[in-house]
């Protein structure tokens, strides 16, 4: 009799800033969308990026999550978005951003190794010592289908007076901007104050300079969108 060994690894976000968020919305009778896709690449990579000189067959998430895998949820979402229709600005957002993810995905040559581990891909295709800049790209090459999907949730929330979408600056710049190609007027926006980053570890999806330290907004107060939250019938 052969036995099969399967393993289960999640993403505990608990400790985070965003960690219970979402129930603590729900518990308050708010209706709340999770776009996020990407758990079995943040599961398997974000341990090696927290890890760098580590060897990466050591970490239990990088050998049990295989490389198809990561390629499948990429691919998945890909066809959800293909569904969507009815909005002729999100259609053009998303032939555009699919036009600019999927060749990069192909590059990367996940599909050729899908039966690989994600430690043995790496170890192929990169050394400890320049690693960095590999987990980079795989962990935010394909970001703009985040905003694909952000755009998509908000303008399908028409039973909705008031959207709340909590994501990073990048992200909501290029969502605002299809939102108004939509017919969405601007009301409101903050000037972004930034400080230098020298852990390049906390620079993931920044421009690093001279190898030496990134630029990173500072976290702005939301008691800027107060007066734009009723008490109720509000989309998070």
């Amino acid at each position: 009799m052969n036995a099969v060994l399967a393993a289960l690894f999640y993403i505990n976000s608990r400790g985070g800033v965003l960690g219970g968020l979402a129930m603590t919305c729900r518990n308050a009778g708010l209706v709340v969308d999770n776009i996020e896709y990407r758990y079995c690449r943040v599961s398997s990579l974000g341990p090696v990026l927290n890890n760098l000189q580590q060897r990466v067959h050591t970490i239990p998430s990088a050998r049990g999550v295989l490389v198809g895998d990561v390629a499948k949820e990429i691919h998945d979402v890909a066809q959800e978005l293909k569904r969507h229709s009815g909005h002729a600005a999100l259609c053009s957002f998303r032939d555009e951003a699919l036009s600019e993810v999927m060749p990069q995905l192909a590059s990367f040559q996940l599909e050729a190794g899908s039966q690989q581990t994600v430690a043995d891909y790496l170890r192929t295709h990169s050394k400890r010592t320049t690693r960095l800049p590999l987990l980079k790209k795989l962990l935010t090459f394909d970001s703009i289908l985040l905003d694909v999907k952000l755009a998509h949730s908000v303008l399908t929330g028409l039973d909705y007076t008031t959207v709340v979408a909590l994501a990073g600056g990048s992200h909501i710049s290029r969502v605002s901007e299809m939102l108004q190609k939509s017919g969405y007027e601007l009301a409101y926006t903050t000037n972004a104050q930034f400080l230098r980053e020298h852990n390049l570890e906390r620079c993931l999806g920044s421009h690093i300079i001279d190898g030496l330290f990134c630029m990173r907004p500072e976290p702005i107060k939301l008691d800027a969108i107060k007066k734009y939250l009723p008490s109720s019938n509000v989309h998070f």
